[in-house]
Order: C-alpha cells, then structure tokens, then sequence
C-alpha cells in the first residue's frame, strides 16, 4: 500500500478531466469523464482488466498470464489492492449511461518506501512478472532525476474492447496533469510496454526516461516469451509541469 494519502481536501468522485468522443456505436459523438474509480465498480473494473488488458499487454502475453488461473487471481488481487488506495480512475461515457469505457489502476510511490514486503505471491508466473517490473522500474530514479519524494504512476491502463479507436488511451493520460494538481505531486513516470500507449504518452508531451528493447529483456528474462509484442522497446515515459 502507499504511504501517500489521499488529500482529505479532494472530495470523493471527483472529475479530473471531461472530452467530446464518439459514443459506444460509433454514430455520435458525446462528452465522457475521467474521474475517481468508485468501490462498487472495482471488480467490474478488474473483469476489464483480465479480458481486454492481460490478453494483450506486452508482459502478460510473454508470460501467458492468463493460462494460470491463480496467478491471474494474484494479478487481480493486486489491482484490487491498489485501487483501495483510492487513487485509480475511470473513464466514464456521460450520456445518461454512466458506463465504464475504461479503468486506469494508479498509485503514488513515495520516496524510501518499499512495497515488496506487502507482495509475496505464491505462483511462480506471478513472482517473475513482479520481479521484472520491480528490476524495470528500478532502473529509472524518478525521485533523483527530478529532485522529488513523490511521483504519480500507473500499474494498468486499459479501454474496453467496444470504446476502442476513439482516443481515450490519450485522454486517461492527459487527466494525470489535473490528477497531479490535486494531489499536489510534482511528476508522473509509468512503464509503457505497447505501441499504442506510447503514442498516446508522447501525444501529451510525456518523454522518454528510460527503455530497454524486448530484445535484451528476452536475455536477462528467458522465461518471458516476447514474440508477440507489437513495439520494439519497453519505455518509462515521464512528465513534470
């Protein structure tokens, strides 16, 4: 868990960003939300999750996560964790519908702290994923590189099948700016692994702070089955106001 905490100044629901998009059939174009990930919507968020973002992102294919019913279970376990910290978003179509488009599992990591201790799964998939992002993320000092004790990140960020092609990858990111206003943390730095949110990230002027071709990952990682991946590099991308 992080040893961050969530401003008791920043109410409950709240929209960190509003945009105009096509509906769900294509045929109009309304205004969705991106804001606050309600409790009551956290396991229909990691349904989202399991479907539509661990069949297809980089790491989870290479390791076939989904194959292993009780490691994905222990994947689950840790978004739902990490929601409870009361930082993840959704993206909302406000159109009468409220429906959830897409889910973003965010947290705030706070200089010094470790969170290994807390993660101790018993599937052998599970401990190599979290002990590659663990080497991943370790490669790249947010906190000294910008002079801060806290950043914003994201564990998982994923659009519904049927919200696809309409730019919301751009937009979850794009929010993280108002995010990091209200929460009053200076930087945000996640891992991109797909080519579609690297594009999204650069469309909104977030920049390269580290990467590694899957190429070498695939060395230091045997295990991992990179293949299927559909960029040639793993990027940390960051973004500082």
């Amino acid at each position: 868990m992080s040893k961050f905490q969530r401003p008791a100044s920043l109410a409950t629901g709240t929209v960190y960003h509003t945009f105009q998009a096509k509906n769900k059939a294509g045929d109009a174009m309304i205004e969705y939300q991106i804001k606050d990930l309600p409790e009551e919507l956290y396991e229909k968020a990691l349904e989202i999750l399991t479907a539509d973002f661990a069949t297809e992102e980089t790491l989870c294919v290479a390791k076939n996560i989904t194959a292993n019913a009780a490691a994905m279970n222990e994947v689950c376990y840790f978004w739902h964790q990490t929601m409870k910290e009361k930082f993840s978003v959704g993206c909302f179509a406000n159109d009468g519908s409220n429906e959830l488009a897409g889910v973003a599992v965010m947290t705030v990591w706070t200089k010094g702290e470790n969170r290994s201790e807390s993660l101790k799964p018993n599937q052998t998939d599970t401990k190599e994923l979290l002990d590659l992002l663990k080497w991943v993320l370790n490669q790249h000092d947010v906190f000294t590189k910008y002079g801060v004790d806290t950043y914003l990140t994201e564990y998982a960020m994923c659009t519904r099948k049927e919200f696809r092609n309409r730019g919301l990858a751009t937009e979850f990111i794009r929010s993280r700016t108002q995010q990091m206003k209200l929460l009053n943390v200076p930087v945000t730095s996640s891992a991109f692994t797909v080519i579609g949110t690297q594009k999204a990230a650069a469309k909104v002027n977030h920049h390269d702070g580290w990467k590694i071709s899957y190429d070498e990952l695939q060395k230091k990682y045997p295990t991992f089955d990179f293949s299927k991946r559909n960029v040639d590099e793993l990027k940390i991308m960051d973004f500082k106001p």
